[in-house]
């Protein structure tokens, strides 16, 4: 059963028409009740007011459990996680609405900040400045990308991350990962200090932040792996 209006309507961004196209694939693939037809066949712009009231007798009758618009921000993701991997959702949709839900969890939630990172990177496209926020390579398939980065996220919900570990690093030279350190490389000749960051393992300057998905995905397996042994 398609996902995508369950989950627009959950993230308050579901237009009347949606709704509409909604009944219409349901129709299309094999579901009926009186409810859905008539919705169905609603006009989005001269029906609003019946849109709702058709919506929710619909789900009575074919038992179709609607999210609350209150629901936890990581049974949500799941449920968009779920809803891309059924085909509901495209990989442009699926970063939108995981963007729009780190908005809604107020920027708190750390798994979710790199989705508004992917989200900005796709408005980058074609302007030149490619790359400033998320390795542009990745884009490349942008379905790779989301089933990673969904992937990344239900693997990190069930984990206690750091809650700065979006800032950590990882050291091209040890493969140290963790907080940088902040170092003086230099004075100007007016005196300026020229800061920059090093590995708190070996002092090295060459590394990768977390907005590559090979250093998240190192940093989790490192996670799991000292769950295992603990």
């Amino acid at each position: 059963m398609c996902q995508s209006l369950l989950l627009y309507r959950r993230m308050g961004c579901a237009a009347p028409e949606d709704y509409v196209n909604w009944a219409v694939q349901l129709l299309q693939e094999g579901y009926d009740s009186p409810s859905l037809r008539i919705l169905a066949g609603l006009i989005p712009k001269l029906e609003r007011d019946d849109i709702e009231f058709y919506f929710t007798k619909v789900c009575e009758e074919l038992d179709i459990n609607i999210p609350d618009t209150e629901e936890n921000t990581t049974v949500t993701a799941l449920r968009i996680k779920q809803a891309y991997n059924l085909g509901d959702l495209s990989a442009e949709e699926t970063v939108r609405l995981m963007a729009r839900l780190h908005r809604e969890a107020q920027y708190l939630n750390p798994l979710l900040c790199i989705w508004m990172d992917i989200d900005e990177e796709l408005s980058l496209i074609g302007s030149g400045f490619e790359g400033a926020i998320y390795p542009v390579e990745e884009f490349d398939s942008l379905n790779d990308l989301v089933r990673q980065e969904l992937e990344f996220f239900e693997r990190s919900s069930v984990l206690q991350l750091s809650q700065n570990f979006n800032h950590f690093i990882r050291c091209n030279m040890c493969g140290h990962i963790g907080e940088p350190k902040l170092y003086v490389e230099s004075f100007t000749s007016q005196g300026i200090e020229q800061n920059g960051y090093s590995c708190s393992n070996c002092n090295a300057t060459s590394f990768r932040s977390m907005s590559y998905p090979d250093v998240r995905i190192a940093y989790l397996s490192q996670i799991e792996s000292n769950l295992l042994t603990s």
